[in-house]
Order: structure tokens, then sequence, then C-alpha cells
């Protein structure tokens, strides 16, 4: 743990360091630079700057704007500095270079802004020998309702759902976090259970559902359940249900956790069998103890370029062939797959990017989406 915070240490600090050179750079080329003070009043400046939004990040929209604008700033330079040692002498470079920072990242942060409440429709179809009919699924994950989308906004895109006439719709979790307050808890809820679905609307708990990260709840985990409960949300935790002769729905916890074989049963393996964990996680375990489809959210396809990229290189996409027990059945590991589609013989993986973000009204990596999964009998 301490190295671990000897390195964001660092890596503020480094960044501050990048952000002062430009602001310094930026100063002299309207002014010539000649006293120390003025070095040290720049250095301050960027360090309230960077750290200063950063902290702001975790208590202010507006903050957190500020810091996705200034790191991608600070990477823009970075970047360009390097152009710059083959380029210095040329006399047009020379004039524009340090403002294409500001510039791209003006743009960049901007097309986050609208790309966050441009939500669209991302549709996939499976196909499974246990069907005997067609079904419509509705995967809408990550929320956090109160970061960028407001009332008329949600009945919006519950509206157009309802009218895809959808045979289920999976809540996959982190649908409200601890940002949000209780009235805005009840008004979510309210309106995603507006949607029209044949066989229900099921709730699945995330990470962020329940409070647990903050010591300021504005509402507890069980005033949560009664109003999911109360507006006939299905909560599936570690729980399962039959759909006709055919689907069996299994939901998975997050603080509550249950060995699979707890939860399903020989019998159940003649079903079509419709796993949603909020995690993508256990894809190898899931898949040889006969789960068909599994459904999962929480990685927000990194939401912040380069986050995703970044997730993406370290798991190799659903490398679960190489881990160990352990680290297949850890549900704090990353994920198995970070979005998209993964399929393996008779198991089918997709990971949305959700619907919402966490903390910062910005989505500059993927698109804030809606996930229908059209799941095809092929008798």
């Amino acid at each position: 743990m301490a190295f671990f915070v000897f390195v964001i240490f660092l890596i503020f600090v480094i960044m501050t360091f990048i952000l002062y050179k430009y602001i310094l750079d930026i100063y002299k080329s309207f002014k010539p630079i000649k006293k120390k003070k003025v070095n040290i009043i720049l250095f301050i400046i960027s360090a309230f700057l960077f750290i200063g939004s950063v902290l702001l990040i975790f208590n202010s929209k507006i903050g957190g704007v500020l810091s996705i604008f200034l790191i991608y700033v600070i990477m823009m330079y970075f970047f360009i500095s390097i152009i710059d040692l083959f380029l210095k002498k040329n006399k047009i470079w020379k004039k524009v270079y340090l403002f294409i920072p500001l510039l791209f990242s003006l743009l960049f942060t901007s097309y986050g802004l609208y790309n966050m409440k441009n939500i669209v429709k991302t549709e996939y179809t499976v196909y499974g020998d246990k069907l005997n009919n067609d079904y419509k699924a509705i995967l809408l994950s990550d929320l956090h309702y109160g970061v960028s989308l407001n009332d008329n906004e949600l009945k919006k895109y519950c509206d157009e759902i309802s009218k895809l006439n959808p045979d289920f719709v999976f809540l996959g979790g982190d649908i409200v976090d601890e940002r949000t307050s209780g009235e805005e808890m009840k008004s979510a809820i309210n309106i995603l259970s507006s949607i029209n679905s044949k066989y229900g609307i099921y709730y699945i708990y995330g990470n962020h559902d329940k409070n647990m990260y903050s010591n300021n709840k504005t509402f507890t985990p069980e005033e949560l359940e009664r109003t999911i409960r109360d507006n006939n949300i299905i909560i599936l935790e570690e729980d399962k249900k039959y759909i006709n002769d055919d689907v069996i729905l299994i939901g998975r916890g997050y603080d509550v956790r249950k060995n699979l074989d707890e939860i399903i049963s020989d019998e159940d393996s003649s079903f079509y069998s419709i796993l949603i964990d909020h995690v993508p996680l256990e894809y190898k375990s899931n898949r040889e103890k006969g789960i068909n489809l599994e459904l999962s959210g929480h990685t927000h396809n990194g939401q912040i370029f380069p986050l995703g990229l970044m997730q993406k290189l370290y798991n190799l996409i659903a490398s679960d062939d190489d881990k160990t027990d352990s680290e297949i059945n850890n549900i704090h590991n990353l994920s198995d797959l970070v979005y998209g589609i993964y399929q393996k013989d008779d198991f089918t993986a997709i990971v949305t990017s959700g619907i919402g973000g966490w903390a910062i009204p910005i989505r500059t990596e993927s698109r804030s989406e809606y996930v229908v999964i059209n799941i095809k009998s092929k008798k």
C-alpha cells in the first residue's frame, strides 16, 4: 500500500512539473522572464491548478472537468515537446506549437462532455441450443444517477427502450452511487420501473449502489432495497429465477457472494442460463459450470482515455485460461473482459461501457450506451 501511495505521489509531482514547464513557456512567449520570484509564483500556480483540481474531482463536477482538461494539457505538452526536438527550427511551428495542447485539450474535453450524454443503442445477437423461444434482453448498467442524466433525459431513454418490447431488462449495477441523493435515488428507480418488459426488470447490485464508499450516506442499503421492491423491480442477489421452460436467470451480488454451485443445481443444466454479474469475472469457472451468457458492466471501458487502453493492455482480453483459480474467483480483480463480446464454445460474455459514468460527466473513451441482446433459438 505504501508503495502504491508513493507511485501516485511521484506521478503527481512529475505531472505538476510538466504543467509548470508549460505555463513557464507560455509566459516566456509573451514576456521575457528574469526574476526568480516569477518562477516560484508560476510553480505555485501550477501545483494549485493540478493537485487542487484533482482533489476537487471527489466533490465537484467542475473540478473534475478541470482535472481532465489539465491532464490532457500535460499529456499533449509532453508529446509535442518530443516533436519540438525535431521541428524547433521551423518558424511556423515555433509560433503555434505552445497553443496546440490548449486547443487539443479544450476540443477533447468538450467532446467528452457531449459524448457522455449522447447515448447510443448497441446490439448483439447470440444463439442457444437449449432455447425453445427467442428473447430480447436489455442491459443497462453504470448509470451513476446524478452525474450526467437528469429525470427528463432518463425518461426519454426508458421510453425508447420500452418501444423495443424487451422480454427482460437487466439493471446491471451502479445505477446509483455515493453522490446520488436520496431523492435522486427514488426518482431514478421510479423512472426505470416504467420500462415495459414482458418478464420483468431485474436489479443486480454493483460496488457503488449500497453507498459503501461514503461516510455521509444520503440513503441506506435498506432504503434502496425498499425503493426497488416498491417499484416492482426484482432484486437478483445470489438468487435465480426460471422463465418459461427454457431460461434461468442468475444474479450475482458484489458484497454478498456464494459459490455458484450453491445457487444452481444439476437440474438447471437443461435451461439456457443467463448470469448477470456487475463485474466481468469468473469466465473460466462459469463456462465450465454451464453458464451460456454472462452480462456485466463496471469497467466503463475506461471512460477517460487512455484508461480503457491501459485496461486492455493489462488484461489481454479474457485471458482467463492463463489465470489461477484464486485469480479467477477474486471479485476485486480488474476484469476478464473490458468491453464488447467474448465467445468460447457455448459461452458468451458481453460487457457494456454503461449508460452513464462515475464522478465526472466526461467520456473520452468509447460511447455511453444501453445494450440490446437478441437471444435466438437454434431450433
